[in-house]
Order: C-alpha cells, then sequence, then structure tokens
C-alpha cells in the first residue's frame, strides 16, 4: 500500500511527461508541415527543370527529325523530361507550339504534371488535408535556333 501511495504522490517525470505531451501534439505537425511543403518544393522545382529540357530539346531538335518516319515532338520532348528520375512526379500532357511554323520565332512548351504528396497533408485539389494529387502546370520558351 505504501508503495501505490508514494507512486501517486511522486512528481520526478511530470515534466518529461508534459514535455512529450507538448512535443507531440504542437511540434510535430510542423515538423511534418515542413516535411510536406519542402517535398512539393522539391516537385515544382524539378517539373520546371523538365520544363526547361523539353523546350531545349524543341528548339534545338535533333538534325535531320523531319526525315524520322512519325516523329512527334510531343514524344521528343516527353522523353527528353521522363530523363528525370522522380517518380512521384507524372507527366499528364506536352503541349508544345511554334516548332513547325517558321514564321514564329520561339518555341513555347507548357507541361501538365501530376504530383503525389509525400503525406498527403497540405495542398491539392482545393483540400488543405487528406489530399491525393496535386495538378501543376509549367511553361517554358525559347528562341528557336
Amino acid at each position: 500500500m505504501r508503495i501505490f501511495h508514494k507512486l501517486i504522490h511522486e512528481k520526478k517525470g511530470q515534466a518529461t511527461v508534459e514535455f512529450a505531451l507538448i512535443f507531440a501534439l504542437l511540434v510535430l505537425p510542423f515538423l511534418i508541415g515542413v516535411l510536406e511543403v519542402g517535398w512539393l518544393f522539391y516537385g515544382r522545382i524539378t517539373l520546371n527543370s523538365m520544363v526547361r529540357e523539353g523546350v531545349r530539346a524543341a528548339a534545338v531538335p535533333p538534325l535531320e527529325y523531319n526525315q524520322i518516319p512519325g516523329f512527334n515532338i510531343e514524344d521528343y520532348v516527353m522523353g527528353v523530361a521522363n530523363n528525370y528520375d522522380f517518380s512521384d512526379l507524372t507527366i499528364l500532357d506536352v503541349d508544345v507550339s511554334g516548332f513547325t511554323n517558321n514564321l514564329e520565332p520561339n518555341v513555347t512548351v507548357l507541361v501538365t504534371a501530376k504530383m503525389e504528396p509525400l503525406l498527403g497533408v497540405i495542398a491539392g485539389d482545393g483540400k488543405l488535408i487528406g489530399a491525393d494529387k496535386l495538378i501543376w502546370e509549367a511553361s517554358a520558351v525559347m528562341r528557336k535556333e
């Protein structure tokens, strides 16, 4: 009975328990949010790099592209963009304008991609919590060479 009475009135571990509760309720969600934002930012930077590589490929196509049967610039740009090894970013659509028009001095590439969130806590589908995907568009313009 004395041991039970001693355990009830002992206050040695109180600060540790309070710290654990505060950490779990306040700091941990903040850290999860920082990880999610960093992951989405990394995906956005990767998408922009993909588009820059794609517009470069469209502005400076293979020399004999018009002699390749069935050559499609969108497929070529998508192939160049897919060289990035980032499996959580899926290219949905590639739109290239100004490639075949000789009067147009610039080539424009517009890429639409789907990003899978790391934890699904932030952003996507207009929801703040429970997002399953985030659709992004990125475009770049480059002068033809």
